[in-house]
């Protein structure tokens, strides 16, 4: 049994594509860039590789993006460490797994109202990304250099945002994210 740890998005890439592992354990809040975003590179480099999102978070939100992303899982730390386990197994045996508290959080998110849902729940991962930098405080520029995105691909995904969620400028957006919880 071989088991490596990464510290980082960046390390984790880079390990991932040097090594073929059975299965990944991710950790999609980062201290540095997006899980999410990780997990979309991930399987478009290697789209064989089997990820489990053992996350600290329980909002189907994230739920929902990591599903779209290509995870073949999602459990919460909250989980008991039978889960985990059987988490891990289900995964390898080529299926798909979720927590107890998980198919809770999405069966709840079925039986609500399409009227209900946030304006936020449409936007992209990226866009979702793109939009906590800003509210974060985060210059457009910035946001480009840290994405390694051109400046105007950023503002197009700024005018999206605004678009998407009937909002009129990054203070608008700043105060969703706060109202919303959204904000990291």
């Amino acid at each position: 049994i071989v088991v490596d740890e990464a510290d980082t998005g960046e390390e984790a890439m880079t390990r991932v594509l040097k090594t073929d592992y059975d299965i990944l354990l991710l950790e999609i809040a980062l201290s540095e860039g997006d899980g999410i975003a990780l997990l979309e590179q991930l399987k478009s480099l290697k789209s064989q590789i089997n990820v489990l999102v053992l996350s600290r978070h329980s909002d189907e939100r994230y739920i929902m993006q990591t599903i779209k992303a290509g995870a073949a899982g999602y459990l919460t730390k909250s989980g008991s460490p039978w889960e985990l386990v059987m988490g891990i197994k289900t995964v390898l045996a080529g299926k798909k797994y979720f927590g107890t508290n998980v198919v809770e959080k999405l069966f709840a998110e079925l039986e609500k109202d399409p009227v209900e849902k946030a304006p936020h729940e449409v936007l992209t991962s990226r866009e979702l990304q793109v939009l906590r930098l800003i509210a974060s405080g985060e210059k457009l520029t910035h946001i480009a250099n840290e994405l390694s995105l051109s400046l105007s691909t950023v503002s197009t995904y700024r005018l999206r945002i605004l678009k998407k969620m009937n909002l009129r400028n990054n203070a608008e957006i700043i105060k969703y994210t706060l109202d919303y919880g959204l904000a990291e």
